[in-house]
């Protein structure tokens, strides 16, 4: 039984290792992408081009920590997870993929490479923790990057949200309009409307989430006193 046991864990392991691994590379590509691109003189409204096929696969890809969480392959909250994970597959699919106005806007940019820097640092932290053998510079890495890059990339998926709001509207592309046969409506700029207004109980919880992981992680002696008091 033993064994067995054993046998399982190293599958899910190595399983778990090879994924974080994946996405590292994918997020490292898209990285190195888009500062190259950058760096050679190129302009905000070509970038969607370069790097819309790694994206589109890698942040796709992202939806597979729902179901890790979900079955408890991994110890991540489902809550914080879905959240972060809904909301990022909802910006490329649903706003940046059909609206040219947001992928052309320098918040793309900035979105880019606030989610890129945060997960080549998050996927390779996960992936070397499975074999315990986080430096320390970037487990601090871990919990400090996102003090900043949480903010400049919820501001950036704002940000697009709300220039690509404007074609919904006007175009009524993913819109389905009464008279119909159904008798039903469903206009895609409304639930993009109530997709921003989730950010103002998500974006908190995601944040403070983090907080509290820095807290456990680089500074125990603090929190063991403060559950003391």
């Amino acid at each position: 039984q033993n064994e067995r046991h054993f046998r399982v864990m190293s599958l899910k392991t190595y399983y778990l290792f090879l994924f974080n691994a994946v996405c590292f590379g994918g997020w490292s590509y898209i990285l190195t992408l888009t500062i190259g691109h950058y760096a050679t003189g190129g302009k905000p409204h070509e970038l969607y081009e370069l790097i819309q096929s790694p994206l589109h696969t890698i942040q796709s890809m992202a939806f597979l920590e729902i179901l890790h969480s979900l079955f408890r392959i991994v110890r991540s909250p489902l809550p914080t997870t879905f959240l972060q994970v809904f909301s990022r597959i909802m910006i490329i699919w649903g706003v940046c993929y059909p609206a040219i106005s947001a992928r052309n806007h320098i918040g793309f940019t900035t979105m880019i490479l606030s989610w890129s820097l945060t997960e080549v640092v998050r996927y390779s932290f996960y992936g070397l923790n499975l074999f315990k053998a986080v430096p320390e510079f970037l487990q601090y890495l871990r919990y400090s990057l996102f003090l900043v890059l949480y903010p400049t990339g919820i501001i950036s998926e704002l940000i697009c949200t709300t220039v690509a709001f404007p074609y919904f509207r006007e175009s009524g592309k993913w819109s389905y309009g009464l008279p119909n046969s159904l008798n039903f409506s469903i206009y895609w700029h409304v639930i993009l409307g109530f997709f921003l207004l989730l950010y103002i109980p998500g974006s908190p919880v995601l944040y403070n989430y983090m907080r509290s992981q820095r807290r456990k992680v680089l500074f125990p002696d603090k929190e063991k006193s403060k559950k003391q008091q």
